[in-house]
């Protein structure tokens, strides 16, 4: 017998309408596996619109956790009314109304699952909806703005993709992002009671009104509902939505108890639901750093009804005082843990601050740098002196142009002419220094520099590079500092999350230290260690360098520089480790040291040489002395000094007086003193210990008067401790 594809399609039709409609559960947004194209932040929410057309009984979620395969993730699920466009930062309009785990998280773009206690019951209506992965960030198919939101339906619900936000209902804002997800669930059918109450938080009395959301497939509808607003077995209210005033302090679970015909009665309980005259426990301390034995002040700065104080300054479960504003002396060297609990009669909240009190020996000045030191303390032109002990890199280096310098506002690295000090911000000119060499590497060492996000920058976390070759750099984005050590040490990035710190006009000093025999990287920001660390085979470190040379500043194009948003100063690299005290020493001041600038004019034997002997320009060091070679024989010669250079950072034409291209690089306005007959001499320049003078810098020339006058370069003199 032949049948036709009309009676084929007939009675597949037949077939179809005689079979009853299965649930179209889970709903997901995307099938498996899936292809994020966002990792998203730790902490932060997706956000959607879920339109119910059936009552639902939700059992759990899948989600795509972006973090570390195996992290331990809990899932918060948050529900507003109507819509979430618009209330992605309105805080007060959502609820929190699941939550699961802790689970293990699954590898990205496969599904982890979290569990709910109990069902979270959604009736017909729309729904904005907030997913929160703490632990984790979800990865989410991100299309931008301007794209075409993600819709899924099933029977019961459609989901339209909505945007994401970097923390809870704060932070930077994503649109169009679309959840990787999906939602498990069966149609609601007995007795479900659930309830919302508004305000959840808030200072005593707390009047509270709550919302009866109970669903039951029973036609006649609830019968009659028992509230126990303190879940103590005591009934306070028979009514459908009820309002009740909370008197004292305290986490409060509800209790709500349904009955209809047809299912009895059942109970719903929200655990700690209430929350009256909650605490947000939170502190500060000064100094956080110093030598033992360190007297810290420590000061409360909690919020809420706070009555008691615990504190314990070492984490070591002890109460050492019960004070609000405490002050506690730590006598032993080491990294302290501090942790405050704040109290009241119903409430309490704990914050721990780790490894907040950083306590050291006396700081060590570390010595001056034997690989590279730039101290931007140049009076003008694009020549930036290198005053390290070693010559792995050029005695200079060059910027990009020759109003590369400003006046950092800082006591102790300030040079006396305004206008010159540090590599500084500058939106067109390219603000960075060529250093002229490979950065070739093998074994410790040690990179430091200050840095200031400039007031001038407006951006929120900008980036720019601090330093680069191209393979091993340094930046800052949004994650933070990013540091990439090259060579055997790893070519990923590893991250220290400043980007708090990095605020406008703000000075911090960073010392990132690579510890060959301990196989570690560090970084530490004003003399404290973070706590990231990377680590590789100890003894083995080396670094062949790139084709470029090492840029300070930006990369070696000279483009994403920092000076686009950043001031930075004192730039050293020693070949060793620096310990802890070493770095608190170098936090302390610059490093004494001296450099020429200009290009002085030749006599008869050639451009004089100016240099020190005697050793650093410290003070105190009464062997310290300025030296002139290369002078014509027979001929005066003079060493001006004075505490400025030329006014302006234009030098004073002498030709009139010596020949052509001769200039006064400085002010004589202290003395000249006659050095003698050449062709060299020296001029004792003993310095006082006085440490008014830290800080302090001196400009001086060698001026020569003979059949043709000739000048010597300038030099500058930083006097330091």
């Amino acid at each position: 017998m032949r049948t036709t594809s009309s009676a084929v399609a007939i009675a597949a039709l037949a077939l179809a309408l005689s079979t009853p409609v299965l649930t179209q559960s889970p709903l997901c947004t995307f099938p498996l596996p899936w292809a994020s194209n966002n990792g998203g932040t730790a902490g932060g929410i997706v956000f959607y619109d879920l339109a119910v057309n059936a009552g639902v009984l939700v059992n759990s979620f899948d989600c795509n956790c972006s973090g570390t395969t195996g992290s331990s993730v809990t899932l918060e699920v948050y529900t507003t009314p109507g819509t979430h466009v618009g209330n992605e930062t309105n805080a007060g309009v959502w609820t929190l109304v699941a939550s699961a785990g802790p689970v293990l998280s699954a590898a990205r773009n496969s599904a982890t699952t979290f569990t709910l206690a109990s069902p979270l019951i959604l009736n017909p209506g729309n729904y904005g909806i907030g997913f929160r992965v703490v632990g984790s960030g979800q990865a989410y198919t991100g299309t931008g703005t301007g794209g075409t939101p993600t819709v899924v339906s099933t029977a019961e619900m459609t989901l339209t993709a909505g945007s994401a936000i970097s923390a809870l209902f704060t932070g930077s804002f994503f649109s169009i992002r679309a959840w990787n997800g999906c939602i498990h669930y069966t149609p609601a059918a007995g007795l479900w009671p659930s309830f919302s109450g508004t305000p959840t938080s808030g200072a005593s009395p707390l009047n509270v009104q709550f919302t009866d959301t109970t669903f039951t497939s029973d036609p006649n509808g609830v019968l009659s509902w028992v509230w126990d607003f303190e879940n103590d077995g005591t009934p306070d209210a028979f009514v459908q939505n009820p309002l009740h005033a909370y008197m004292s302090p305290g986490l409060y679970s509800v209790r709500l108890t349904a009955t209809d015909a047809l299912h009895g009665s059942q109970s719903f309980t929200r655990t700690n639901y209430i929350s009256v005259d909650p605490i947000t426990a939170n502190f500060t301390a000064t100094p956080t750093i110093g030598a033992a034995p360190l007297l810290v002040n420590f000061t409360d700065t909690s919020l809420g009804l706070v009555t008691a104080w615990a504190w314990d300054f070492e984490n070591d479960g002890i109460t050492d005082s019960t004070q609000q504003n405490p002050a506690w002396l730590y006598a032993t060297a080491g990294q302290y843990t501090v942790k405050l609990t704040a109290s009241n009669s119903g409430q309490s909240d704990v914050e721990l601050k780790t490894n907040l009190v950083f306590v050291t020996g006396q700081p060590v000045e570390p010595g001056t740098p034997d690989r590279l030191q730039y101290q931007f303390n140049e009076p003008r032109g694009t020549a930036v002196a290198n005053t390290a002990t070693g010559v792995n890199y050029p005695a200079s280096g060059t910027a990009g142009n020759a109003t590369w310098q400003r006046d950092p506002g800082r006591n102790l690295f300030n040079p006396n002419d305004a206008g010159i000090g540090c590599l500084s911000y500058h939106l067109t000119n390219l603000n960075s220094v060529d250093t002229g060499a490979r950065a070739i590497h093998a074994g410790s060492m040690t990179i430091s520099f200050w840095a200031r996000r400039d007031p001038a920058s407006t951006i929120a976390s900008p980036f720019g590079y601090f330093f680069s070759d191209g393979t091993s750099r340094c930046f800052m984005g949004s994650a933070g500092i990013l540091f990439v050590p090259g060579g055997t040490a790893g070519t990923g990035s590893t991250t220290w999350n400043f980007t708090g710190h990095l605020v406008q006009g703000v000075w911090n000093h960073y010392a990132i230290v690579i510890d060959d025999a301990a196989g570690t990287v560090s970084c530490w920001e004003n003399g404290i260690p973070h706590a990231t660390l990377r680590t590789f085979t100890p003894n083995t470190y080396s670094y062949p360098g790139t084709t470029n040379n090492l840029r300070v500043g930006a990369v070696p194009a000279g483009t994403s520089r920092a000076t686009l948003h950043y001031d930075m100063d004192d730039f050293r690299i020693y070949g060793r480790a620096l310990n802890n005290v070493e770095i608190l020493g170098a936090l302390q001041h610059e490093r004494p040291a001296s450099s020429t600038f200009g290009l002085g004019c030749a006599g008869p034997g050639g451009v004089p040489v100016i240099a020190t002997s005697g050793g650093v320009p410290q003070l105190g060091n009464g062997a310290f002395q300025i030296d002139v070679s290369n002078t014509e024989v027979g001929a005066p010669c003079a060493v001006t000094i004075g505490i400025f250079a030329i006014q302006g950072g234009l030098p004073l034409d002498l030709s009139f007086l010596l020949g052509p291209g001769c200039v006064a690089e400085n002010l004589p306005d202290l003395a000249a003193f006659v050095v003698g007959l050449g062709p060299s001499g020296s001029l004792p320049l003993g310095l006082p210990l006085d440490p008014n003078l830290a800080g302090a810098h001196l400009y001086a020339q060698a001026i020569v008067f003979g059949t043709q006058g000739a000048a010597s370069k300038g030099l500058a003199i930083n006097l330091q401790n």
